[in-house]
């Protein structure tokens, strides 16, 4: 009985033992990893956004000027 008890008591510990602590680097480094993609998908469609307004403004200039000719 004794054997019995202590071989389900190692399996218990072994399944609800908790794994290592993170370390403080790893999820700072997790959370700004994140945040960079974020900001360079904002980047993006902030320039994207830039780029279309720089063809929409030429392209009513260009019809301003060839109304006014």
């Amino acid at each position: 009985m004794i054997v019995v008890a202590s071989s389900t008591d190692s399996k218990f510990n072994e399944t609800t033992r908790k794994p290592p602590p993170e370390s403080f680097t790893s999820i700072v480094t997790r959370r700004f990893s994140l945040w960079i993609v974020l900001l360079m998908i904002l980047q993006q469609n902030v320039l994207m956004n830039i780029q279309r307004a720089k063809v929409k403004n030429a392209k009513t200039y260009l019809k301003n000027s060839r109304i006014l000719s």
